[in-house]
């Protein structure tokens, strides 16, 4: 199993995570922009979607978890399964 985006922009300083409700994005195992703190680096809303090619989050945690376990660095085993892989909600 490969989390792809979990709870983005919570930790343990963030209880809550973005408000943002539509992506429209690229994965590539090769980005460096994490997909988990995307609000953290230059980012593009377009037509109310988040855009842009991004690294897959990795975060193999329950989405209940207290906001601090969201702050451990993801892992990025089996990340690159989805390099080119567009992902829509």
């Amino acid at each position: 199993m490969v989390v792809l985006l979990n709870r983005s922009g919570v930790d343990g300083s963030n209880p809550m995570d973005y408000s943002d409700a539509d992506f429209n994005i690229m994965l590539d195992g090769a980005a460096t922009s994490n997909l988990h703190y995307y609000q953290s680096t230059p980012y593009t809303i377009t037509g109310g979607q988040l855009t842009g090619t991004w690294a897959a989050d990795g975060r193999n945690i329950d989405p209940q978890s207290a906001g601090s376990l969201f702050s451990s660095p993801a892992s990025t085993v089996g990340l690159n399964l989805y390099d080119g892989h567009k992902a829509g909600s």
